[in-house]
């Protein structure tokens, strides 16, 4: 759960970057501070909910990768697979 949490703050904070900057670049030499903030409030609340579920998957998959599957655990896996 800790490593998923930590890939869905690298999603959000790299967005957040993202549309800071795209933002402070669209708006130069006026930058207008509350709808700035208002944006990337908007984008780090949206991120970070609807984007859990892609760094959860992203995160197991890295989990998966670091730690691959046992061959006993493949062969329990297929005999439990029509339960």
């Amino acid at each position: 759960m800790l490593g998923a949490a930590a890939i869905n703050a690298i999603f959000t904070l790299g967005s957040l970057i993202l549309v800071m900057v795209v933002g402070i670049v669209a708006t130069y030499p006026d930058v207008s501070t509350w709808p700035l903030i208002f944006v990337t409030a908007a984008v780090a609340v949206a991120v970070s909910i609807f984007g859990y579920p892609f760094s959860y998957t992203t995160w197991l998959a890295v989990d998966l990768a670091m730690h691959p599957l046992e061959p006993e655990e493949i062969a329990d896996a297929r005999l439990h697979a029509g339960d």
